[in-house]
């Protein structure tokens, strides 16, 4: 009787060891919510990106542009895990994903009714999903 209890603290001793050992390791990685752990959906990660890539295109007027920059903004505020923001190679320079709306609507604000522009989009590499839109004005001929 003396050794199987013997034999029990060492086993329960044991796991208490290995509880000890990895729980930091446990505790750390249940803390990361990004989108890196997010098994995507194909048909969610078709109709997020597609609510952007009507938007693509060159010759697209200052009303298209400013509807982009709105779905943009209604995209971020929606969805927690997929932003998308404004390349800061873009005209009037960018806005981050995770901006402020206000930021959006300035950004909107500097669109010229008399210029066309192009967009192009960019993916995340290893979701798929579009991270950031590069808008540009076309040079007049």
């Amino acid at each position: 009787m003396k050794n199987k209890i013997f034999y029990l603290i060492i086993v329960v001793q044991f796991i208490v060891f290995l509880v000890i050992i990895n729980l930091p390791r446990v505790i750390e990685n249940s803390g990361k919510n990004n989108y890196n752990n997010v098994i995507v959906d194909k048909k969610y990660l078709e109709m997020f990106n597609s609510r952007f890539l009507e938007h693509e295109g060159t010759g697209l007027k200052a009303a298209d542009i400013k509807v982009l920059v709105t779905v943009i903004e209604s995209s971020n505020s929606n969805n927690q895990t997929f932003k998308t923001g404004i390349d800061p190679s873009s005209i009037n320079g960018g806005v981050e994903p995770n901006a402020e709306m206000q930021e959006f609507t300035k950004y909107q604000s500097m669109i010229k009714s008399s210029s066309l522009y192009t967009v192009h989009f960019l993916y995340d590499k290893k979701t798929g999903f579009i991270n950031s839109v590069i808008i540009t004005e076309d040079k007049s001929p």
